[in-house]
């Protein structure tokens, strides 16, 4: 399993920690340190981050998906792995990056979402966390780009990604534009109740519109939720074992 972290250098220590909990059970882990983590941040970036333009975000999204692609050209190499048998497990933005490449790269059989949702929109502006900014808008604005949007994840979701140009430049780095492409592959989604950043009504919709409408729900915060991480191991384990 490949494991992706959030924001945060810190929360990269539960993807450890769960990489050494599933080496247990048998099931091998890998830990990426993603363009996000201030070992590889610019420095520009790291000073502004919080306020960083879409162009920019969309650049950490696209490398971060092409360095678990790349992960994955390792793996299938591995003579101890299975290329069968690799799945991925995000958190939080991780979560975002997950639910794309789970989307994207055929060679990912199965994935985990904790902690994430997708529709950034929605979650831009449903969130009762005001970290990365308000979306100020007003209803009626933000109810016509929801229209506009669910068009275009419409085409994808018949046509192909690749073959439907966007109106709006985040819409590909959108997770939930790649909903219906996971709906085959197994994957489990752990989310919590009183999320700040993920809002339930827009993880339970990610979760249907992925084909997982039955989540795990945490009784915490966002960043809380990993006193339970020992349950989210185990659920993780019980997942990927069984494909």
């Amino acid at each position: 399993m490949i494991l992706a972290h959030g924001v945060g250098d810190t929360s990269a220590i539960p993807c450890h920690l769960l990489a050494k909990a599933l080496a247990r059970t048998g099931i091998a882990g890998l830990v990426l340190h993603l363009p996000i983590h201030s070992r590889r941040l610019n420095p520009e970036f790291k000073k502004r981050f919080y306020k960083l333009t879409r162009e920019e975000w969309f650049e950490l999204y696209r490398v971060s998906v092409i360095n678990i692609r790349q992960a994955l050209d390792w793996a299938v190499g591995r003579p101890e792995l299975d290329p069968e048998r690799i799945g991925i497990s995000g958190v939080s933005f991780g979560g975002y990056i997950a639910a794309i490449a789970l989307g994207l790269d055929s060679r990912l059989k199965a994935g985990a979402i904790l902690l994430s949702a997708g529709n950034l929109g929605k979650l831009a502006w449903s969130r009762s966390s005001r970290r990365f900014g308000k979306w100020d808008v007003t209803e009626e604005v933000f109810n016509e780009q929801q229209v506009e949007y669910f068009k275009y994840v419409d085409l994808v979701s018949n046509r192909g990604f690749e073959w439907i140009p966007p109106p709006h430049p985040g819409y590909p780095f959108d997770p939930y534009t790649f909903a219906a492409a996971i709906r085959n592959k197994p994957t489990l989604f752990v989310n919590a109740l009183w999320d700040e950043y993920f809002p339930r009504e827009a993880a339970r919709e990610f979760g249907k519109a992925a084909g997982c409408p039955e989540q795990l729900w945490l009784p915490t915060g966002h960043a809380t939720a990993w006193l339970f991480i020992l349950l989210s191991a185990t659920a993780l384990s019980t997942c990927f074992s069984a494909r």
